[in-house]
């Protein structure tokens, strides 16, 4: 009589991972993350100045329709010795520092709706955007107060004939070569009013993109230095447009000491002028 064979028990192995093989692709995975997270980080920041030089270009060719139409820039601020209720990027209705700018009311969201929802992407990540600023409301803009003003045309730039209206386009000399809005912020204090040194404060919103210097009498005072305001935000940038319209970044090339530089807030251009703020 045969016997039936046993069927012989399969002994190899199942095909699972041991423990230190997980550990190794885990390794692998860490190490792999660790190399392509700076160059993730990078494309992300790289497409968020894309972004925003591309607010500034709206901006840009909001004013120079504007100022086609009504043959001047728009007012920073139409009414500041006055009501002191518009700006450029809208109207509040009272002058409290916290007050919300309605966009609907700027002259340029008017010419060209280049203000509707718009902001700079990297301002959450740099600035108290909740806190009150003594001049908040830009989405992280400024406006060239010697554009958006006629403070190099007047005698007094305090007085309501300078903020009336901005200055006509035939006015720059050179307008390649002139900043007409930057990315800006400003070291407040816990009021929102300006904070005179950068050790203290917080960081919040500005819409005014300041000139190293005061001006008066038509012309520039060198004595009267005013704080920075240009925010180097992206990747230690600033974005700008110019006069002529078009759009670059710019790096920190002064400031007035390092606790500016360190809340990225200084200048480019000249430190002995205005000159590419100016109308020569």
């Amino acid at each position: 009589m045969k016997k039936i064979p046993r069927v012989a028990l399969n002994t190899e192995k199942t095909g699972a991972f041991t423990l230190i093989e997980l550990l190794v692709v885990v390794a692998i995975i860490i190490i792999l993350a660790g190399l392509l997270l700076p160059t993730l980080m990078r494309s992300k920041n790289s497409a968020r100045t894309v972004s925003c030089k591309n607010n500034l270009k709206q901006l840009g060719a909001a004013n120079t329709v504007y100022e086609s139409t009504w043959k001047s820039y728009a007012a920073w601020g139409e009414d500041k010795s006055g009501s002191n209720l518009h700006r450029w990027h809208g109207t509040r209705k009272s002058v409290s520092n916290s007050a919300e700018y309605d966009p609907a009311g700027s002259p340029l969201n008017q010419m060209a709706q280049a203000l509707e929802g718009f902001h700079c992407s990297a301002l959450e990540t740099t600035v108290d955007v909740a806190h009150p600023s003594v001049e908040r409301g830009g989405q992280g803009y400024g406006y060239n107060l010697y554009i958006g003003t006629l403070a190099y045309l007047v005698n007094n730039p305090n007085t309501a004939e300078a903020y009336e209206r901005g200055v006509k386009a035939v006015d720059v000399s050179a307008p390649d070569s002139t900043v007409m809005f930057s990315d800006t912020a400003m070291n407040v204090s816990s009021s929102g009013a300006i904070s005179f040194s950068a050790a203290s404060g917080v960081l919040a919103e500005y819409s005014i993109c300041d000139a190293p210097f005061g001006v008066m009498a038509k012309k520039t005072l060198l004595v009267i230095r005013n704080e920075p305001s240009i925010h180097f935000r992206h990747d230690a940038l600033a974005n700008v447009v110019w006069c002529d319209g078009h759009a670059d970044s710019k790096c920190c090339e002064w400031t007035l000491d390092e606790k500016w530089r360190e809340k990225q807030l200084g200048f480019f251009g000249s430190s002995t002028d205005n000159s590419i703020f100016d109308l020569d």
